[in-house]
């Protein structure tokens, strides 16, 4: 029995020999392996479905909502009139609380007076917006301020800005030209969006955000955009929508005969200028807008520009 009790130590004592060179060399194994690192938070993990970083997308539809405003003054004949511009956040003359304006040129040429009322809105802690209306000079001493593009219906113009207002709409680069409908082959029967502004306040709810609507270009051609400036929307607007942004955002477009699923193409195809009419009394509206192109807007923003600069240039020598 002694010999039977002696072999079953030795194999316990073989077995715990092998479990601690087991656990050695584990231990081993993975200090060779650096030391742990300490894992992302599950915010960080990426989403599956985000082929776009946050960051770099930029969601056109809610850019121009918050970057289009009602701007109103009185006419000659002592009226209200209003109508709908919208905001580049560029500063002029090198100064940040100032931002370019952007609407119809007929529209601020009907204003009379030196100043004009522009719609401000504020976003709150909780959430929500409350209209801020802020006065802007649109003349000095009945002179205007603007600049105006020699052929076309548009109007760029410097303003001062309050600190709580944040203007989404930061870059000229989402201005369409005539090379952006040839690249994505932009037709008759494409649709558009735009934004604007009814005499119906109670519409637009809390914030004054402005109102928007859809229709698709009616007018061929649409280039050489130097000689068509202008094409027609299939859409009724109103007098508060003249100065809006038209707007052009679709996923998925089928262009230079491929299909594109993954890609978002979004742009300023131009400004509302006016409403056709079927009469010429202008009392049967023919439910067709027409759209100055989005080049144009370009055009006179960087002339403006180009003036503050040489202005500021001139005070700055004196």
């Amino acid at each position: 029995m002694n010999g039977l009790e002696n072999m079953e130590q030795l194999r316990y004592k073989f077995a715990w020999i092998f479990l601690v060179l087991l656990f050695l060399i584990f231990t081993l194994l993975c200090c060779a392996r650096g030391p742990a690192r300490t894992g992302p938070r599950p915010s960080q993990f990426p989403v599956a479905d985000a082929t776009v970083p946050a960051e770099e997308y930029v969601d056109l539809n809610i850019v121009l909502m918050e970057s289009t405003f009602k701007l109103q003054g009185i006419t000659s004949g002592d009226s209200l009139l209003f109508g709908t511009a919208f905001v580049f956040d560029l500063p002029c003359k090198e100064d940040p609380r100032k931002a370019v304006l952007v609407t119809s040129h007929h529209l601020l040429d009907s204003l009379q007076n030196d100043r004009a009322l522009l719609g401000l809105r504020d976003k709150r802690w909780d959430g929500s917006w409350e209209e801020r209306p802020w006065w802007i000079d649109i003349r000095r001493h009945g002179k205007p301020l603007w600049i105006r593009h020699k052929d076309a219906d548009v109007a760029a113009l410097c303003v001062s800005l309050p600190r709580y207002v944040d203007i989404p709409l930061s870059s000229l680069d989402l201005l369409a030209d005539e090379g952006t409908f040839q690249k994505y082959e932009i037709h008759p029967g494409d649709a558009l969006m735009c934004l604007g502004y009814s005499s119906q306040n109670g519409v637009h709810g809390k914030g004054g955000f402005p109102i928007l609507r859809g229709g698709v270009i009616a007018s061929y051609p649409l280039f050489p955009v130097e000689k068509h400036k202008t094409f027609r929307f299939d859409m009724e607007i109103f007098k508060g929508y003249s100065g809006g942004p038209v707007f052009f955002s679709q996923l998925g477009r089928l262009y230079g005969g491929a299909s594109h699923p993954e890609e978002q193409i979004q742009f300023i195809a131009g400004l509302l200028s006016k409403q056709w009419f079927a009469d010429k009394e202008e009392k049967q509206p023919l439910k067709v807008a027409e759209v100055v192109h989005a080049l144009f807007i370009r055009e006179v923003v960087e002339k403006l520009l180009t003036r503050e600069i040489e202005e500021n240039a001139i005070e700055e020598a004196l």
